[in-house]
């Protein structure tokens, strides 16, 4: 979704607030995909030991947990 806008690093806060959101709104599929593509972008952008992808991680981490795949959150 947030693909094709062009947001640099710092442009992903947004849509991952909006992840977090949907998260604690039990909105889980939508989180999960939202979270997902900020996931990917941030490490493309930043690479895997930036703070911004362990915070990605830990959302998806709650997603999981929520959705009760306990394997995944770990």
């Amino acid at each position: 979704m947030w693909a094709g806008a062009g947001l640099g690093a710092g442009g992903l806060n947004t849509p991952a607030a909006h992840g977090g959101t949907l998260e604690k709104q039990h909105r889980l599929a939508e989180a999960d995909s939202v979270l997902g593509d900020v996931l990917v972008r941030r490490r493309a952008l930043s690479g895997e030991n930036d703070w911004s992808v362990g915070d990605t991680y830990t959302k998806l981490s709650l997603v999981a947990l929520a959705r009760g795949a306990f394997a995944r959150a770990d």
